[in-house]
This record gives C-alpha cells, sequence and structure tokens, in this order.
C-alpha cells in the first residue's frame, strides 16, 4: 500500500506522487489522471479516461 499527502498548491490542494508511483502509473509531470468512484464508496486513481473506450471496443 502507498499513501500520498495533501499539500497547499497556491490557492487549491494537491497530492505528492513518489517516483515510484508515477512509474507504476506510467505518467510524468503535467499528465492527466483520472479519478472514478468505486462500488465500495473509494476511489480509484488512473491515467485512462473511464469514459473513451480503445479501438477495439472493450473496457478498460
Amino acid at each position: 500500500m502507498q499513501s500520498v499527502k495533501i499539500t497547499t498548491v497556491g490557492a487549491s490542494s494537491g497530492v505528492i506522487l513518489t517516483k515510484e508511483i508515477m512509474a507504476h502509473l506510467k505518467v510524468k509531470k503535467g499528465d492527466t489522471l483520472y479519478l472514478t468512484e468505486t462500488a465500495d464508496g473509494g476511489y480509484r486513481l488512473t491515467p485512462y479516461n473511464p469514459e473513451s473506450r480503445p479501438p477495439d471496443g472493450t473496457r478498460r
């Protein structure tokens, strides 16, 4: 399990992702991440837009 810390970013809040988390997600600074709500009331963080489908029409 990984944990992240909420920090102040200007007048907003943000989370700090470690290099390891970013490598695991295959993202870099400036990429967009998506939060989707899970059935148990939690959230899933993913670099894939859950509303788009790959060319083969399957869900991710």
